[in-house]
């Protein structure tokens, strides 16, 4: 038998938690338990019963289904990492076993695609940043499957803007009319592009050839 625990955490919520053996599941609606003939406890309340396997191995599956719909729903919007779908499911109270699941089928069925994704999140900020800067970030995203120096030239082709391109047009259009001989202003200027991860020696060049 496994112990199933149902909680209604408040009004305002529509779903219940779902509870097995003391581990969350995650979330279930009214007529999803109504369906299942379990008890149903009121705004605030919890009730536990016994179980068994099958109507365990039942509850599992609709709170994976659910699970699953979401992060589908997600991913039809725009392209998201793995970890970025695990933060929003677990945002949702999906345990780590529904999530690891769930990410599993969307891998399968390549609704996840790493090398997807690095490439839109590429050309979402080559514009706007620099190589090394895209690199790292998406070093935090624990992508793999790709080459990133080859997906980095691909679009850099496609798009016909190279990093210095990127650079230039940043700085033609922020700084248009900035007066450079402002130690204040080349200051705050390098510090800008260092956040978008430029090099400092690179701002600087494009600093003196408005300064002569």
């Amino acid at each position: 038998m496994v112990t199933c625990k149902i909680t209604k955490p408040n009004k305002r919520v529509k779903h219940y938690l779902i509870y097995l053996d003391q581990s969350l599941t995650g979330p279930l609606y009214h007529n999803e338990l109504k369906e299942l003939e379990l008890k149903i406890p009121e705004d605030g309340q919890s009730i536990c019963m016994d179980i068994d396997e099958k109507m365990a191995d039942l509850i599992f599956e609709r709170v994976s289904a659910h699970a699953y719909s979401k992060a589908i729903s997600l991913l039809a919007t725009a392209e998201y990492s793995q970890q970025e779908i695990r933060y929003k499911l677990q945002f949702r109270n999906y345990s780590q076993e529904v999530i690891d699941q769930v990410i599993d089928v969307l891998y399968e069925m390549h609704a996840l695609d790493d090398r997807r994704y690095a490439e839109a999140y590429i050309r979402a900020y080559i514009r706007k940043k620099s190589r090394d800067l895209i690199e790292k970030e998406l070093d935090l995203k624990n992508l793999s499957g790709f080459d990133f120096d080859s997906l980095y030239h691909q679009v850099s082709d496609d798009e016909g803007v190279s990093e210095e391109d990127a650079l230039r047009k940043i700085f033609d259009k922020k700084y248009k009319d900035t007066d450079f001989s402002d130690e204040k202003l080349r200051n705050r200027c390098l510090r800008y592009f260092a956040s978008k991860g430029f090099m400092a020696s690179d701002i600087m060049r494009l600093i003196r050839e408005r300064l002569t």
